[in-house]
């Protein structure tokens, strides 16, 4: 809680928009961005989509490459 002489008027924070999608064959959670489609969390078994800068936290996807599910 804030205390102030001056009023404070505090942003509700937007709510997230989450989609599950496929992206060059390998499932993901993406989160609706400004840019677009932003990966958020790699659902896969494969230690070599991990370390792949493709599927970075927070690239932004092209959309000709993903596959909604």
């Amino acid at each position: 809680m804030l205390y102030s002489i001056f009023p404070i008027q505090e942003d509700e924070p937007q709510p997230v928009e989450y989609v599950e999608v496929e992206y060059n064959g390998v499932d993901l959670l993406a989160v609706v961005g400004e840019y677009g489609y932003q990966i958020e969390r790699l659902y896969s078994i494969d230690s070599t989509h991990f370390m792949d800068q493709n599927f970075a936290p927070g690239t932004v996807m092209s959309k000709s490459q993903i596959t909604f599910k």
